[in-house]
């Protein structure tokens, strides 16, 4: 997407949640966009799980991307056929998102 679209899908997010029928798929959605949400839009990036600074939970893309890391190293070597590390952008933000998920619901539980 380029800028405006992507600023006019952030608004059209917003008018979703302000309107209380934002669909999971929205949220996820709003997650894979937050780096382009303003630092100082609040809502938005709250809806889309970033966390305060400041927080204890801000480490958890931290630990993810290190985590990932790992998962990666472990992966390769099973499959020393592959050389190249190639994985689509979406199944990247997936993969990425569903772990920090995973992290803070774990964060949460324990």
């Amino acid at each position: 997407m380029t800028d405006p679209k992507i600023k006019a899908r952030l608004e059209y997010l917003r008018t979703e949640i302000e309107a209380e029928r934002i669909s999971y798929g929205e949220i996820a959605e709003l997650g894979s966009l937050a780096e382009y949400i303003e630092d100082d839009d609040v809502q938005l990036l709250e809806w889309a799980g970033v966390p305060e600074y400041g927080t204890a939970a801000a480490d958890v893309p931290t630990v993810v991307a290190e985590a990932l890391e790992h998962f990666w190293e472990h992966v390769s070597k099973r499959y020393p056929e592959f050389t190249t590390g190639d994985l689509s952008v979406e199944a990247e933000d997936a993969l990425r998102t569903a772990a920090e998920r995973a992290v803070r619901i774990w964060r949460e539980l324990n």
